[in-house]
């Protein structure tokens, strides 16, 4: 077994399965570490290239994914609202950054910023511009 990630990424190591060792109603059990560290590598080399997020939007982020785990586990319906009005940021703002990074840098600008390959950029463009409002 070797590592892979969405964007098309496929690790280098192959890690050999013991097939003796595999439970057969729980193969989740057993060890991939080996590929889980190849993909951190990878996530971590595709992030440090990225533009970087301002400290404080990186903040609020944090601090939003934080109080929306706190609200999931005691009112569902809340949080279901919240999750909407992001999404509604998500499609107008996406939508518009996304046609003008398109038009003022080349693919692989456009994908270096976001710390993804040309292939997984493209898809999330083409998912903003589905989303388009404006």
């Amino acid at each position: 077994m070797r590592a892979v990630c969405a964007c098309g990424w496929s690790g280098t190591t192959t890690y050999p399965i013991d097939w003796k060792q595999v439970e057969e109603d729980e193969p989740h059990r057993y060890d991939t570490s080996g590929p889980a560290k190849d993909w951190q590598s990878h996530t971590r080399a595709m992030v440090a290239q990225a533009v970087p997020v301002p400290e404080d939007v990186a903040r609020l982020i944090s601090e939003l994914r934080q109080r929306l785990d706190e609200i999931e586990a005691s009112d569902i319906l809340t949080a279901l609202r919240i999750v909407g009005e992001l999404d509604s940021i998500v499609e107008t703002e996406g939508s518009y950054a996304a046609r003008e990074a398109r038009r003022t840098h080349t693919d692989q600008e456009v994908a270096a910023a976001l710390g993804g390959t040309e292939k997984a950029t493209a898809a999330r463009l083409r998912w903003y511009d589905s989303h388009r409002y404006i």
